[in-house]
C-alpha cells in the first residue's frame, strides 16, 4: 500500500517539549526523550488517520448538546470527526505527482489548439486524483 506521509504540527511537537521540560527535562512519557516524540506522534497520528475513533456516547451528546443549534444527531457527528481525522494529519498531495509529470501539456503555441494548456493539465490532474480514489482493481 501507498503509505501517506503524516505530518506532525510544530505546536504539537513543542507542546510535549514543554511537558518534558516541566518534568526537569526528562520525559513523564518514555526514558529515552526527545529523540522519540516525533516517531511516537506520528505513529499515533497515523492511526488516528487511518482508523476510525470509538467515541463514548457520552462524547458524542456533549458534542451534540454543543452545537444543538445546527440540529445535528450523534451519528452525524461521529461521521463528520471520523472524516475530520482520517485527513487531519495527511501531508497534503502535490499539486502535480511525479506519474504523470511526462503527460502534462506544454504551451507550444499551437494555433489549432482552442483548449488552454492549462486546463487540459487540470483535466489531467483530476482523472489521475480519481483513479487513486478507485483504488487497486
Amino acid at each position: 500500500m501507498n503509505e501517506r506521509r503524516i505530518v506532525v504540527p510544530e505546536g504539537m511537537l513543542k507542546a510535549v517539549q514543554a511537558i518534558a521540560e516541566d518534568h526537569g527535562g526528562v520525559s513523564p512519557y518514555s526514558d529515552r526523550g526527545k529523540e522519540c516524540y516525533p516517531a511516537i506522534l506520528e505513529a499515533a497520528l497515523r492511526h488516528l488517520s487511518e482508523h476510525r475513533q470509538d467515541m463514548s456516547p457520552t462524547l458524542l451528546r456533549s458534542i451534540r448538546n454543543d452545537v444543538s443549534f445546527i440540529g445535528v444527531n450523534e451519528t452525524d457527528i461521529y461521521e463528520i470527526v471520523n472524516a475530520a481525522l482520517r485527513r487531519m494529519f495527511l501531508a497534503p498531495e502535490p499539486e502535480t505527482p511525479e506519474q504523470i509529470k511526462d503527460l502534462l501539456w506544454e504551451d507550444v503555441g499551437c494555433r489549432g489548439v482552442q483548449l488552454s494548456p492549462a486546463f487540459l493539465n487540470d483535466q489531467i490532474r483530476e482523472a489521475f486524483r480519481r483513479g487513486q480514489k478507485s483504488g487497486p482493481r
